[in-house]
């Protein structure tokens, strides 16, 4: 099995498999007081978080029982949500199955 190793600085590396061949990641960390705010950038991300507060508003849905969307259950086990996905993917594809995996 493929195991993270540690290198310089105390940083995890984990390999994996793309194509056949192993490829390594690492984190960068970047401290933002080393960088200067960008006023162009702040007036984009706010018009953006903006019109994001007002999708986030609205109800997509009415469910008779909780949707369970915790991480723990919805990467190891079946779950409604995950069951209710399905049935709009095949709805809207107009599908006899669909997969869904999380």
């Amino acid at each position: 099995p493929l195991l993270p190793t540690t290198v310089e600085g105390g940083e995890e590396v984990m390999p994996f498999f793309l194509g056949g061949s192993i490829v390594e990641w690492s984190r960068v960390r970047v401290d933002p007081e080393r960088f200067e705010k960008n006023k162009h950038v702040e007036l984009l991300v706010k018009k953006y978080e903006q019109n994001l507060k007002k999708q986030m508003k609205q109800i997509l849905v009415d469910a008779a029982c909780d949707l369970e969307t915790r991480f723990s259950v919805i990467r190891t086990s079946e779950s409604n949500v995950g069951n209710w996905l399905c049935d709009l993917m095949r709805r809207e594809c107009r599908a006899d199955i669909a997969i869904l995996n999380s």
